[in-house]
């Protein structure tokens, strides 16, 4: 899914529509946002994401927000945590891209809690073990 600010117009406007992109309004009704996911991971669909919210300016993790582990346990589905490295130095939010830059992306080992489980404590384990492969 993406942020509404993020598909405002143009080029990115039109791969959203065309990519099974699920357009989220950040600060709306946040109900309506996590039924849209969860109408897509019962129709067998994957989803990607970036339980930051934003990206790095220094590549360290920032905090992570629930609503991904939220759908894992409403669902009972597992989460693939994906580390990425060197994204931040490649694509800076303050400058040009620097299209040389080296980015590893790495799919992780399946995390998977007890349906009674909390948010915060599948959160913290898929922070953790993304933190342990982070560079």
């Amino acid at each position: 899914y993406a942020k509404q600010k993020h598909v405002k117009a143009g080029l990115l406007t039109w791969m959203a529509r065309n990519s099974n992109v699920i357009v989220v309004e950040v600060g709306r009704d946040v109900g309506l946002s996590l039924r849209k996911l969860s109408q897509a991971l019962r129709q067998k669909g994957n989803l990607l994401i970036f339980p930051e919210g934003t990206r790095s300016a220094d590549g360290k993790l920032g905090e992570f927000k629930t609503a991904f582990a939220k759908l894992a346990l409403e669902l009972q589905i597992p989460v693939v945590p994906v580390a990425i490295s060197g994204a931040w130095r490649a694509l800076r939010s303050n400058g040009l891209p620097r299209p040389l830059s080296k980015i590893v992306v790495e799919f992780l080992p399946v995390v998977l809690e007890p349906a009674r489980a909390s948010e915060d404590l599948l959160t913290d384990s898929v922070r953790e073990s993304i933190a342990r492969h982070s560079t």
